[in-house]
């Protein structure tokens, strides 16, 4: 395998990990709108129930729907700079869920304490994926 064959199979690979954020932060996003007891339930537990933790959990619903479209556009134009920058927004969102999480963490449910890891994780690897696509 060349060294040009190498860097194109991970820019490839780079490429299908941040189409697959960019879908999950759909899906996510639309399951938050259309569905936020169901999804929000297991993150923030009883409180789900007040219309104002319904209200909160559709905005952050239409905020992940935005940042999937805004990463999937730019990926379908090969502007790896815009989606490189959509990444790092996403990164920035996951900061503050992550932030939100952890000050109420004494008072979520176990799944909402388990929820943390996911956020962490996924704000990590929007953070590589952008600085790996800012390289390309």
């Amino acid at each position: 395998m060349t060294e040009a064959s190498v860097h194109t199979e991970q820019r490839d690979i780079t490429g299908r990990l941040a189409t697959s954020v960019g879908l999950t932060r759909i899906v996510f996003g639309a399951a938050f709108v259309v569905a936020p007891r169901q999804t929000a339930g297991p993150w923030v537990g009883a409180g789900v129930e007040t219309a104002g933790a319904r209200l909160l959990t559709r905005s952050m619903g239409v905020r992940d729907l935005l940042l999937g479209v805004g990463l999937l556009r730019s990926l379908s134009a090969h502007d790896n700079p815009a989606a490189s920058q959509w990444l790092a927004y996403g990164s920035a969102a996951g900061l503050v869920d992550a932030a939100a999480t952890a000050v109420a963490f004494r008072d979520l449910p176990r799944t909402g304490r388990a929820f943390l890891a996911f956020i962490v994780g996924a704000l990590v690897v929007d953070g590589l994926l952008a600085r790996k696509l800012s390289n390309h």
